[in-house]
């Protein structure tokens, strides 16, 4: 039998392969020779919206019903409110986006026709229609709104007999013609996009004076221009683009950006955790859509990043300093992460952190199981073998080479590693769920919902506000899903969401209940708690722990 220093050496021998083959980071990839833009996000306190408003929203884009309180509470809401109008700069090379208040959309300008009128819009990737308010929308349907008008344009052609229709699950809908144009984000031009004209607008758009229209940026396949759908502005620039992504970095209160076309490795800290899109359903077919697997209210426990082996010749521990955790028996010592082997004989590890090599623990683990107690070396040999097939399939489907090393586990375990050495314990759970920039809360299933506010002292689920509030000076936990091998933890502070009264004392949860919609939806609440890239290359989504400024 080969022994453990024999064996030693071999995997090491491996693991260094692997680690001069496989980046730890992304960065700018210009090997295409394409364009890349960077969207600067701000901040602009100009909507007046009451925040059970931004829930309605949530039904009526999705086509759900709302229940009758919610109905109530909008309509005494518009009634008593009135529209004000915005003006903005614009900055050259750039475009601005804007939080309004209370973080609840953000918009960036674009520029679309010959010569080019500026148009601020909603980044949206819960839809696919690029709409725009515009010179044949009925008047009564404007209240402030910068508009786009063709006929000013010398590069605008209408497709005849094309149109466009959104319903919403209020009863109302928006809808209009369809031309083509140049329409350019940042220095990025696409000629001859679809540009949705609207002649009619849902009263919740009209509500909204500082926006003009959405950059729907889900698949083109859920785009309702008829009778022929329209490629979305993503899918059009692609070809353009170094790299075949876009990446949203929304922040709390803060300057954020959407660039397109690379991947900025100084946005993030940690590992970029990657997951497929979720297409079995047609509920989520065409949207940037995943399965999580886990949560966590709190804190929860913390997992070592140290592990042991222990056996009849001794003892032996290790320790890393990487992100990916590693947990069962070893044969030979204890495997923790892929930092510390036991020197000992056999002995079981806990979960840790790994030197660089990703997840080699979770290897480690499978290649136990499929050598069945064989010798180390049916180990090296499995694991150069997986290693090699890995890279093959990357290449093959042409996936930017961004994982620390291949993983054999389809889901975390429930004490996923995040991006530091510290793991939340998650709550086992399957949620399947939409990432939509263009949604403000965080909607989730209701035992998720009820279970976090179940930790906030005086929460409650409030028939006139319409959802869960809570005072506002109220301490919320934080709360953290699981997303492939990593977690995301969204600070309670971004939940203590909004007042629902001008004394400021009652707060509007920016986590609230899916139960009446069928959906789950990770909107602005939990994207701009990552760095998310949205990959239109590979068909999936990664996330990571923002960088910490």
């Amino acid at each position: 039998m080969q022994t453990f220093g024999a064996y030693l050496v071999a995997l090491l021998a491996t693991s260094a392969e692997l680690a001069s083959g496989l980046p730890q980071r992304v960065g700018t990839d210009k090997s295409r020779g394409g364009q890349t833009i960077s969207v600067p996000v701000k901040r602009n306190a100009v909507s007046k919206k009451h925040p059970a408003v931004a829930l309605a929203k949530v039904y009526s884009k999705y086509g759900k019903e709302m229940p009758t309180r919610l109905k109530t509470i909008v309509r005494n809401h518009r009634a008593g409110v009135g529209m004000a109008s915005t003006k903005r700069s614009t900055t050259e090379g750039s475009v601005s986006a804007v939080p309004e208040q209370y973080d609840t959309e953000y918009l960036a300008d674009i520029q679309i026709g010959t010569p080019p009128q500026t148009l601020p819009m909603d980044f949206d990737t819960g839809s696919s229609d690029l709409w725009v308010f515009s010179s044949e929308t009925t008047s009564s349907d404007v209240s402030g709104q910068a508009i786009y008008t063709p006929g000013e344009s010398s590069t605008a052609s209408k497709m005849d007999g094309s149109s466009w229709k959104i319903s919403y699950g209020d009863g109302s809908s928006s809808s209009g013609s369809v031309y083509t144009d140049l329409v350019t984000i940042g220095n990025l031009s696409v000629s001859s996009q679809a540009v949705e004209t609207a002649t009619d607008v849902s009263s919740e758009f009209t509500a909204d004076s500082a926006m003009s229209g959405l950059v729907g940026l889900a698949f083109s396949s859920i785009n309702t221009v008829s009778p022929k759908a329209q490629n979305t502005f993503f899918d059009n620039a692609m070809p353009k683009l170094s790299q075949p992504v876009f990446t949203a970095d929304l922040k709390h209160d803060a300057e954020g950006s959407y660039n397109f076309g690379y991947i900025d490795s100084s946005a993030y800290t940690g590992d970029m955790f990657y997951v497929d899109l979720f297409n079995s359903s047609a509920d989520y077919s065409g949207f940037w859509s995943f399965q999580s697997t886990g949560y966590a209210v709190g804190d929860g426990s913390t997992s070592s990043s140290s592990s042991s082996g222990t056996g009849s010749t001794g003892t032996g521990t290790g320790t890393g300093t990487g992100t990916s955790s590693g947990s069962g028996s070893a044969p030979t010592g204890g495997f923790g992460g892929d930092g510390g082997f036991g020197s000992g004989g056999s002995g079981s590890s806990g979960p840790g952190s790994d030197g660089g090599f990703g997840d080699l623990g979770d290897l480690l683990d499978t290649l136990q199981e499929d050598s069945e107690g064989d010798s180390g070396s049916v180990w090296a040999g499995w694991f150069s073998k997986l290693v090699r097939k890995d890279r093959a399939q990357d290449r093959a489907q042409g996936r930017p080479a961004t994982r620390s090393a291949p993983s054999t586990r389809q889901h975390a375990p429930v004490t996923a590693a995040s991006a530091s050495k510290r793991a939340v314990t998650l709550t086992s759970a399957s949620i399947t769920g939409i990432a939509d920039t263009g949604t403000t809360l965080l909607m989730l299933p209701d035992e998720v919902v009820s279970a976090y506010y179940q930790q906030v002292s005086g929460a409650e689920d409030s028939e006139q506000e319409g959802g869960y509030v809570f005072s506002c000076d109220a301490t919320l936990p934080d709360f953290t899903f699981a997303v492939g091998d990593g977690q995301i933890t969204i600070p309670g502070e971004y939940i203590n969401w909004a007042p629902v009264d001008t004394a400021n004392q009652t707060c509007y949860g920016g986590l609230q209940s899916d139960a009446d919609i069928g959906i789950s939806i990770f909107g602005d609440i939990a994207l701009k708690a990552a760095f998310v890239v949205f990959d239109g290359g590979s068909k999936r989504l990664g996330w990571a722990a923002k960088a910490t400024s």
